[in-house]
């Protein structure tokens, strides 16, 4: 954990390694387990943005 409070939060479940690998190469994505991304940001926006580039 890097101590700041985000604005917003946003944790998901892929259903492959390889998707979750991926994602975490998105600026803001962190991967917090063998199947998690986790983004946090000040905004909604980039939020949106990062996860639909991963679908």
């Amino acid at each position: 954990r890097d101590g700041k409070d985000y604005e917003y939060f946003r944790q998901i479940m892929t259903k492959e390694t390889n998707a979750a690998i991926e994602g975490a190469l998105e600026a803001g994505v962190t991967r917090t387990g063998d199947w998690e991304l986790t983004y946090k940001s000040d905004d909604i926006l980039d939020i949106m943005k990062a996860f639909s580039l991963m679908r």
